[in-house]
């Protein structure tokens, strides 16, 4: 202890005379390290956020990156990957914009820079404040990146719908939509305001809309579904057809083993009726929905109604005869019910039975009066065994909102020769969504009343503004969710050594046939969990090795892949191949998108069906012979910067393994070094005549927490006085790590006096007394 309070004396008294001496050549000074700025990003973005403090001395390095190289775009991402988890007190939004503007180009991660902008967003006092820097935003990101500027024009149109300048919001929503087509918020907007002049523009829109959330996320059910029953009620039968056949695939995938869907099965076989081509299908739909033991009494009369009009009557009296028996049985078991129900319903829209008919559905209203529909199918009964009075009398106070009590009503108006009460009882069942066979009756009963439906719909129309906006083919063909993309985890090779930095790329390749859109509100939302499973000489499992969030700039299409880099250097992981330098291990790393908990409590991915993406490298030990152990020396001594910077990393590294074997913490065999031999090394790096050495070394020996010697400490205090101000951020930082207490006289004279601001400002964060009021700051020194 009375070394070590020497050492700071030493300190204390270089830091009161040296400085004053140095200050015109620091200065003066430019200093520029790629290595360096990048080193200090990654320490900045090791440096957990566990209290204001840390989150600030966060900032001070990824900064001081920056001034160190201010043409690298990697260094910004570096910078804006640490503002968006800095939760610091200060603020840094000039220095944010500045990073924006140097970063933000056609490959930039739409993550980061959401999260980097809001940060300065929070520290805005007002709306307006917000809504002017937003807006200053804009137009230069509108070339630079269309996808970002597209998500901030949509976040002034919500400013200005928030004013209630609703033809200003509109015009922004509608502004986002042209720099990104697929901005969901955007059309939801812009759509919520603005009213489509004609019936005809109404529905293009809605399914505009539906296409559109089906291209951003092809696993989305309730899209297609809005797709297919929208174009259905246009009357595109054939585009409604391929939304349902891909609702129905879809279904299968999302739900295995839980059978056929019958809404969807039900407008499927419909739209297939309708449609000028696809009577033929009809026979399968049904019978793929029979194979999962569904008799459905709609789906089974529409079979029906194909068969007849494909020429096939003796199949339509087969389909006819198998349904009713089916029926009969389900309705007379134990939960009679609405299986009676659908049988009664049969036999007045299927096999059009009056004696069967008024039977069952007697039975069902004598049972329970109060099931919906029981009242309806009643009524209808009754009309088919020309009881009109009795049809009127139970259909009409039911006919405003339910389809078959209308028909029933229409028919009995009809047979008591009021027929233009039946004609505009008709024409309302027909403008709602209603049941194929209930549609085809209240035609015929509309043309026999000398009448015919016109739809106010024109599906040409329709037609053609969708061609426009998606091409020929509207509905896609379904691939499996699991087959529209393929993932990769690759690091540039299988065997790394000591020191090598692992470089993680994952590789997402378009297979599908529509634009891979990753976001929010897309099949991949761009969220990732990497787990390291460590073996061979360590036995070490890390869960949650790396977890973040990415979103490309653009949709990647057909064909096309993206490559996200994975920063696993950093953690538990890190640490343990930084102190186990002898140590010879397999890595396998397995990355989970969208993870989630499966049903047996295990992670998987958020899609099904892609199984794990893993890979495994091995990291070789560094073999200790004397020859290697001499040409280790030899570099730290006379070789290049780099060759200095990869051997004193090296012999620091088996400095921290030999202080981990006395703990009894290395399970494996090593070779032992003499101790005085490797901290002579460390040293020799610390003191090293090149800036950006000594900068490596001891922010390694920071960053993994190793503990120093006697002889380290005094050689780290010698650089507090380093005319480089990189070397004396980092000697500053790790010593008041090392010291604690002891370190305060230090750190009160660097706040007030070290010739660079940034260093001045770590010492404060650090516990420096902060200079007095209106005391000046030294120059700014790069």
């Amino acid at each position: 202890m009375v070394k070590r309070d020497f050492v700071f004396i030493a300190a204390w008294i270089g830091l009161v005379t040296g400085p004053v001496l140095a200050a015109p050549q620091l200065q003066q000074q430019t200093l520029f390290s790629p290595l360096t700025a990048e080193l200090f990003g990654r320490l900045g973005n090791d440096i957990q956020s566990s209290s204001s403090n840390q989150a600030d001395i966060r900032m001070i390095f990824l900064q001081a990156g920056i001034i160190l190289d201010e043409q690298s775009a990697a260094v910004y991402e570096q910078f804006l990957r640490g503002v968006g988890r800095s939760g610091g007190r200060s603020d840094y939004s000039d220095t944010i914009l500045r990073a924006m503007k140097r970063y933000m180009d056609a490959n930039a991660d739409l993550d980061v820079a959401a999260l980097a902008l809001n940060g300065v967003i929070e520290q805005a006092d007002t709306r307006q404040e917000r809504e002017n820097l937003l807006g200053r935003s804009l137009g230069p990101l509108a070339s630079s990146n269309p996808v970002f500027a597209s998500d901030i024009a949509a976040q002034l149109g919500l400013y200005a719908a928030e004013k209630t300048d609703y033809a200003g919001a509109a015009g922004q929503f509608d502004y986002a939509l042209r720099l990104n087509p697929y901005n969901l918020l955007a059309m939801s907007k812009w759509m919520e305001l603005t009213e489509p002049a004609t019936v005809n523009a109404a529905v293009t829109e809605k399914l505009i809309w539906d296409r559109l959330v089906l291209t951003v996320n092809p696993s989305n059910l309730q899209a297609v579904m809005g797709f297919a029953q929208t174009a259905y009620h246009a009357g595109l039968y054939e585009w409604a057809a391929d939304a349902f056949a891909y609702a129905a695939e879809l279904y299968e995938y999302l739900e295995p083993g839980r059978g056929g869907h019958e809404d969807i099965a039900l407008g499927w076989i419909e739209s297939c009726y309708l449609s000028s081509t696809r009577q033929t299908q009809c026979a399968g739909i049904a019978q793929k929905m029979r194979d999962r033991g569904v008799v459905n009494p709609i789906i089974e009369t529409v079979a029906a109604l194909a068969a007849e009009k494909t020429g096939t009557p003796e199949q339509k009296k087969q389909i006819l005869a198998l349904a009713a028996e089916k029926l009969e049985q389900q309705g007379s078991g134990q939960q009679e019910g609405i299986y009676a129900l659908n049988t009664g319903w049969f036999y007045c829209f299927g096999t059009e039975d009056p004696e069967k008919a008024l039977a069952w559905c007697n039975r069902v209203y004598t049972q329970q009066p109060n099931l919906p529909g029981a009242k309806s199918l009643m009524a209808y009964a009754f009309l088919l065994n020309q009881q009109a009075d009795m049809a009127l009398d139970y259909a009409e106070p039911l006919a405003q909102n339910d389809p078959i009590a209308a028909l029933a009503l229409a028919g009995a108006y009809s047979q008591k020769d009021q027929k233009e009460k039946a004609v505009e009882l008709l024409r309302g069942l027909l403008a709602k969504p209603v049941s194929l066979p209930i549609m085809l009756k209240a035609r015929a009963a509309l043309k026999e009343a000398g009448s015919d439906y016109i739809s106010e719909l024109s599906p040409g129309i329709i037609e053609t503004g969708l061609k426009d906006k998606f091409g020929k083919q509207i509905i896609p063909a379904f691939i499996m969710p699991n087959k529209l993309f393929k993932a990769k985890l690759n690091f540039g090779g299988e065997e790394f050594f000591f020191g090598s930095p692992l470089d993680a790329r994952l590789t997402l390749e378009n297979t599908g046939t529509m634009p891979l859109i990753i976001g929010k509100n897309g099949m991949l939302t761009g969220r990732y969990r990497v787990d390291v499973d460590i073996r061979g000489d360590i036995r070490k499992k890390i869960p949650a090795q790396l977890e973040g969030t990415f979103r490309p700039s653009r949709a990647i299409l057909p064909g096309e892949s993206v490559t996200v880099r994975l920063d696993v250097n950093t953690g538990e992981l890190s640490r343990l191949l930084f102190t186990c330098p002898q140590a010879s291990v397999d890595i396998d790393f397995t990355l989970y998108l969208d993870p989630v908990v499966t049903g047996d409590g295990s992670l998987g991915n958020g899609v099904a069906g892609t199984g794990l993406i893993q890979t495994v490298i091995r990291r070789k030990k560094a073999e200790m012979t004397r020859e290697f152990l001499l040409q280790r020396l030899d570099a730290v001594a006379k070789g290049q910067e780099g060759q200095r910077i990869r051997a004193a990393e090296l012999f620091a590294g088996l400095y921290a393994e030999q202080a981990a074997a006395k703990l009894g913490n290395i399970p494996y065999k090593y070779t032992a070094i003499e101790p005085s031999l490797l901290a002579d090394s460390v040293r020799r790096a610390i003191m090293d005549e090149n800036w950006k050495v000594r900068v490596h070394i001891m922010s390694c020996l920071g960053r993994y927490s190793v503990g120093l010697d006697y002889g380290m400490t005094a050689s780290i205090s010698e650089n507090l006085n380093h005319d480089a101000w990189p070397v004396r951020m980092v000697a500053l930082w790790l010593l008041a790590g090392q010291q604690k207490d002891s370190f305060q006289p230090v750190l009160d004279w660097k706040a007030q006096h070290d010739p660079f601001w940034l260093n001045q400002r770590l010492a404060v964060i650090l516990g420096g007394k902060p200079p007095l009021p209106g005391q000046s700051e030294p120059p700014v020194e790069k």
